[in-house]
């Protein structure tokens, strides 16, 4: 399909089929009749992809200046959110772990309720790792208001997290502390062994190892030596350079949530569940 052919016209029949099928599934959603509801949001779905997916990426990136696509995008994203929320009634987590993450790939990356539902599926599902990796994800995509609206759901994971960084900031202590120690004593031990013995040289103390005696002329020769060298000993650095502002901004992401600046781009979606 060439770039001609993404009309106005086009986008606007697509958005009216697939809010027509969309609304009939909130009528039978909020009656509890879920299998309607998802046969309705599933038309909605294939109504919108079928002119989705044939749209390359670059494109989809020079139609985002289009008010037509972004409606048409926002009415297909609330079809597929609202689908998820069927199956989250039905606690279906990895038909909704499956459509949430296609939402904030494709749809809108600032979707937060895909976030969360996220979040909660693979909690479910005991996959604390994947959890609290997204509700880390939500904590630097939103701001406390929005995450806020969560917080009831997302408690345990919240929690998770907390007690990860926690983990990660003790094996971090226990890790560098005991070899920063080591390796300093090592060094002080290698500097101190150096000096002692180009002292004892400089003093020709050394001398009888190979032959001879430690006499005047031969304790000045060393010392004349030594300074042609120019010799600096000084305390090697060993340590591992660690950037740790990374690691505390983490622990920050939690604990200074609130007054982090709002970056929800997400467009209004009253329509969606």
């Amino acid at each position: 399909m060439s770039s001609s052919e993404y009309t106005e016209e086009k986008f606007l029949d697509f958005t009216e089929r697939i809010y027509k099928e969309k609304t009939l599934g909130n009528e039978f959603f909020k009656k509890g009749e879920n299998g309607s509801a998802i046969e309705h949001y599933q038309n909605a779905i294939e109504i919108g992809d079928k002119l989705f997916k044939t749209i390359p990426d670059d494109e989809k990136k020079i139609l985002k200046e289009n008010l037509y696509f972004e409606k048409f995008k926002v009415e297909l994203k609330n079809s597929y959110s609202n689908l998820s929320a069927v199956y989250l009634r039905q606690n279906k987590h990895k038909e909704i772990i499956e459509i949430d993450k296609f939402v904030i790939s494709n749809l809108d990356e600032f979707f937060d309720k895909s976030y969360a539902r996220l979040i909660i599926a693979y909690w479910t599902l005991e996959d604390s790792d994947n959890a609290t990796n997204f509700y880390m994800m939500m904590l630097k995509k939103f701001n406390r208001e929005t995450i806020q609206k969560y917080d009831e759901q997302l408690k345990p994971v919240a929690e998770k997290s907390k007690e990860i960084i926690e983990k990660m900031r003790q094996e971090y202590n226990q890790k560098q502390q005991p070899n920063n120690g080591k390796k300093g004593l090592w060094t002080k031990v290698i500097f101190f062994a150096v000096v002692l013995v180009l002292y004892m040289f400089g003093k020709g103390y050394l001398k009888s190892f190979f032959g001879g005696s430690p006499d005047i002329a031969s304790k000045h020769n060393i010392t004349q030596e030594l300074n042609k060298e120019n010799l600096n000993f000084k305390r090697t650095e060993t340590d591992e350079s660690i950037d740790l502002d990374s690691f505390i901004d983490e622990d920050l992401a939690i604990v200074g949530a609130e007054s982090a600046t709002s970056t929800d781009e997400g467009i209004d979606d009253k329509n969606s569940l």
